[in-house]
């Protein structure tokens, strides 16, 4: 590997002030002899420069306040995850209450005996000996015979 790629290498890892003109170690001594090193160094000091000046206007928050607003935001999660756990249950049992009280009668039972049915028309004809019944319908024209 030839020095200036083992330089080129440094450059990158290297603190800005190592970057510097009159820095001291086998970096800065490659630095104050090769042009060609020297000039990307002077890029890398340059572009750090400009975005520390890029970045003088945003808005700083420091970490205390990050840190902050994440704990306020996990508390409102859970909250609302706390509320959820109480008001789903309850949700479920009043529903169920109003079903179970739609489906009941109102008032007390009804005690009296239930209608006797009327009683079954007897068959059109009697054959007598034979299991055998003929009844009418609604309709008609049809007749149900009913051999037994």
């Amino acid at each position: 590997m030839t020095p200036c790629a083992e330089a080129r290498a440094a450059l990158l890892a290297a603190d800005l002030d190592a970057l510097g003109a009159g820095a001291a170690g086998e970096l800065g001594v490659h630095l104050a002899r090769c042009a060609a090193c020297r000039a990307a160094a002077d890029r890398i000091v340059a572009g750090t420069a400009a975005l520390a000046a890029a970045r003088t206007g945003l808005p700083r928050r420091p970490s205390a306040t990050v840190a902050a607003t994440a704990l306020a935001a996990g508390k409102r999660r859970r909250a609302h995850r706390r509320r959820i756990q109480v008001l789903v249950p309850l949700l479920a049992a009043a529903s169920l209450a109003v079903f179970f009280v739609h489906e009941m009668p109102m008032g007390s039972p009804d005690l009296r005996p239930p209608l006797p049915l009327p009683p079954t028309p007897p068959p059109l004809v009697e054959a007598g000996g034979q299991n055998v019944a003929v009844f009418s319908t609604t309709r008609p024209d049809v007749t149900v015979v009913w051999q037994f």
